[in-house]
């Protein structure tokens, strides 16, 4: 029985690092998908300015032809008007072909401008979209190293599995865990979000700077940086998940009742937290067990309960801490143990507790809401420091 429960918080761990996985997979298959735009544009790109070098070559022949055609004329002209005959009718033709022949020089000379600039514009564009598929091969060279990191996440579990055998397991497990968690957060926060934001700039720059596509491209890539910004948002969940910061910066109330905040705004569940007695800074391990216990039952209220509130209760005593999640939903039998399809569920707050020397009691009934009450005793450290402050 021990060993299974061992195993499942492996199991937990597991399921951790492959979320991670997928997070950066999906990261990576946007990249992609934006190198792919940004690839296809420079083809097109590339294919314009070939079309135009061709114009303009033709371009360069038509006015050369047309300022010769016009010296022609202007020598015929000259020589007209330096006979002297008197012939007015032809000297009348020889200036209307010379005007007529300035004209088609001035029209191609300007359409020979245009085509220049055109090609200047279009290879300025060309240079930018290659520094943009540069930076877009660093960020994928990236995200690849997040994914290194990833595996050697998947070789500690394994090299943890072989800790099984000690009775001390289990402890070691969740520290090792949430050890690792802060680690992960870490590079999280560093890599992918910051990743995923500078690719929703760069989305930000294509919808700007793309003249030669059509509407649709436009719109595509405003889809893309909603599904960037989606990306990176789940990145971030990820990351208060692993291991929130605050809990280390700001203790144990403000972090609960940020993931109180967080219930409400995602499910509109109203959700109170109340501490009782002096709240003070506990053990980190006493910390991270109590938090860990509330964030599942608060996970399972989300999932199962169909509740409309929850009231949190954290109780600072002497001897002993106690926290109670009580809400007003479906209910369910308690003897079961579990919610049902749960994979941690009430088992893995059970052994979280045990393995703080603490008592964790479940009292619900089906349509009468459920109530988690856990004790956790407080070391003799902790309690000679609140008895000296």
């Amino acid at each position: 029985m021990k060993m299974e429960k061992e195993e499942m918080l492996l199991h937990e761990f597991d399921g951790l690092v492959n979320g991670i996985k997928k997070g950066i997979w999906s990261g990576g298959d946007e990249l992609e998908q934006v190198s792919q735009s940004v690839q296809a544009e420079m083809e097109h790109v590339e294919t314009v300015l070939d079309k135009l070098a061709r114009e303009m070559a033709v371009s360069r022949t038509g006015i050369q032809e047309l300022a010769a055609r016009e010296a022609e004329s202007q020598a015929g002209l000259r020589e007209q008007t330096d006979q002297g005959n008197g012939c007015l009718p032809a000297v009348e033709v020889a200036y209307k072909t010379v005007l007529e022949d300035q004209v088609q020089l001035a029209v191609a000379k300007e359409r020979d401008f245009y085509l220049q600039r055109n090609y200047g514009e279009l290879q300025a564009r060309l240079a930018e979209l290659r520094e943009r598929k540069s930076q877009m091969a660093a960020l994928t060279s990236r995200m690849g190293r997040l994914v290194d990191n990833v595996r050697c996440m998947v070789e500690l579990a394994d090299k943890v599995q072989a800790l099984v055998q000690s009775q001390s397991f289990g402890f070691k497990v969740i520290m090792a865990q949430e050890e690792e968690r802060r680690r992960v957060a870490r590079e999280m926060h560093d890599g992918p979000a910051q990743a995923m934001a500078n690719v929703i700039f760069l989305a930000e720059v294509c919808e700007k700077l793309i003249e030669l596509d059509t509407g649709r491209a436009k719109e595509e890539l405003h889809e893309l940086r909603q599904q960037i910004l989606g990306c990176l948002n789940e990145t971030r969940k990820i990351i208060f998940d692993l291991r929130p910061m605050a809990l280390d910066d700001l203790g144990l109330i403000p972090t609960v009742k940020r993931i109180a905040d967080i219930l409400k705004e995602r499910k509109g569940i109203k959700v109170s937290v109340k501490p009782l007695g002096h709240a003070e800074k506990l053990e980190s391990h006493i910390e991270i067990g109590l938090f860990r216990i509330i964030q599942e039952s608060l996970n399972n209220i989300e999932k199962h309960a169909e509740a409309t509130e929850v009231e949190i209760l954290i109780d600072f005593q002497n001897d002993w801490v106690t926290a109670t999640v009580k809400d007003n939903g479906k209910g369910f039998e308690a003897e079961k143990n579990h919610y049902e399809g749960d994979s941690f569920g009430l088992l893995g707050m059970r052994e979280r507790v045990s393995l703080l020397d603490g008592e964790l009691s479940i009292h619900s009934r089906p349509g009468e809401g459920t109530e988690v009450r856990v004790r956790i005793p407080l070391s003799a450290a902790t309690r000679e420091a609140k008895q000296l402050a």
